[in-house]
């Protein structure tokens, strides 16, 4: 499994995990940039996403429309914030 972390804003940290079953090099390189790319939309977004979140990519990430996978991460980091109070 391949961990990328990124520290993208303040006090939050956001790390890849795209795993060999994913394809080639290539494809989990492609994987990972879909991923940060989503990420960061979602994060210039959310004015206190603050934690570390861990963006694990599942076995459709590669076909998913660009609009439902920025809506799942939106998602993903919104429950995760309003969950720890802030």
């Amino acid at each position: 499994m391949f961990v990328d972390v990124l520290v993208a804003k303040g006090d939050l940290a956001v790390g890849f995990a795209v795993s060999k079953r994913h394809g080639s090099a290539v494809e989990r390189n492609r994987i990972r940039r879909r991923l940060r790319a989503a990420v960061g939309v979602v994060i210039g977004e959310v004015d206190q996403a603050t934690g570390i979140h861990l963006v694990i990519a599942k076995n459709d990430v590669e076909t998913v429309s660009w609009d439902r996978l920025v809506k799942d991460v939106r998602a993903s980091i919104g429950e995760r914030n309003d969950s720890r109070g802030c």
